[in-house]
């Protein structure tokens, strides 16, 4: 009996898995090996193991920058506009207009930069300079690292800082080559391949691409052609993104069947959901549920999102809480504040399309505090 596409498609993905973690594991009983045979048979004590220690750790922050700021460069080259920028725990976020740091634990991924691009079409080798920016930017600091080392002959514990350093820095690009799912992200290698042999991933990241940037511009989803087909087996990051793309069309046609649809498979899907889109995916969901009158599931996903939402002073954000107190705390004093906050930030959202759509909530929500 043949194999399914869904099955064949499972074992692909799954081989292509063990490649990064076997690269890891390599990298780690190397790094073992050379620690074991220094503190035991060499003359290092245990200072030069813990500035050991410091290093790798430092190398990894390092490389996992160096990535992202690839990224960020190109995509500044090419138009794109700055959303977010995460390195571990560490958050800088575009705010109102303004940059915001905080702490934030990621799940999935190490780093992450994500930008929105321009609106007018560009063309596809732009994004492939995008996406390819962390790996040449690890590469290529990596092999500069190596020539600086060559030449200044540094003594023998920077010397192996700088070749941990670079040797990070080169399998981190190696390793994003490399197609494959992390926390149900595409990994850079997942991307520029599919974009290279314009397989059908590639055709669905630019539809999103394409989609992401007109509504950012402000151009309304009910203008805009959302696919929404979610009849997915394992839906990927795009499928999740489209979903967005589809709920919130349904709030900007104030249409209650599909709204409550696109939420329902929301929930089934949040398995699946990525790390940097489960708070947005839970605010949603919290948004519903006090509207439905579901005080259980709001308080719920309220309590999943809390530590984000709470500092959250976006428009989105304000948003949500505002009908939370008013529907779930029945604190209608704070809701009103937090709908004139939200209003206060509106021009800044960096996602026009979407500041319309939340400006309609808010003023939805003090109509209706001012009936009652």
């Amino acid at each position: 009996m043949g194999e399914t596409g869904e099955v064949k498609k499972k074992k692909t993905e799954g081989i292509v898995l063990i490649l990064p973690a076997l690269i890891a594991v390599l990298s780690g009983i190397a790094t073992g090996v050379f620690l074991v045979d220094r503190l035991f048979f060499g003359d290092w004590g245990f200072t030069e193991l813990f500035l050991c220690f410091f290093y790798v750790i430092t190398g990894l922050f390092i490389s996992v920058n160096i990535h992202e700021a690839g990224h960020l460069i190109l995509g500044k080259l090419n138009g794109y506009k700055f959303v977010s920028y995460r390195v571990g725990f560490l958050t800088l976020n575009s705010e109102n207009g303004k940059i915001k740091f905080s702490i934030m634990k990621n799940f999935g991924y190490m780093g992450l930069c994500a930008m929105i691009p321009q609106e007018k079409e560009i063309p596809r080798w732009k994004h492939l300079l995008y996406y390819s920016g962390g790996i040449l930017f690890n590469i290529l600091f990596g092999i500069a690292l190596i020539v600086i080392k060559k030449a200044a002959k540094p003594q023998d514990l920077l010397n192996m800082s700088l070749t941990m350093i670079s040797v990070f820095s080169i399998l981190l690009g190696i390793v994003n080559l490399i197609p494959f799912f992390s926390g149900n992200n595409p990994s850079d290698g997942k991307i520029i391949w599919s974009i290279i042999f314009g397989n059908p991933f590639s055709k669905k990241l630019m539809k999103v691409n394409r989609l992401c940037s007109q509504f950012a511009a402000g151009k309304p989803l009910r203008e805009l052609d959302v696919p929404s087909d979610f009849n997915i087996y394992q839906p990927d990051a795009l499928d999740v993104t489209l979903l967005f793309y589809s709920y919130f069309k349904a709030l900007d046609t104030d249409d209650d069947e599909n709204r409550s649809k696109y939420i329902k498979k929301m929930k089934q899907w949040i398995n699946y959901i990525p790390g940097q889109l489960f708070p947005h995916a839970c605010y949603e969901i919290c948004y519903n549920a006090c509207i439905d009158g579901d005080r259980e599931e709001a308080e719920e996903y309220y309590k999943k999102a809390e530590k984000v939402l709470k500092n959250d002073k976006d428009m989105n954000g304000l948003r949500v809480k505002a009908y939370y107190e008013y529907y779930v705390n029945k604190n209608i004093n704070v809701a009103k504040f937090l709908c004139e906050s939200a209003l206060e930030v509106a021009d800044r959202f960096p996602v026009r399309g979407q500041a319309l759509i939340e400006e309609k909530l808010v003023k939805r929500l003090i109509d209706i505090m001012g009936n009652n």
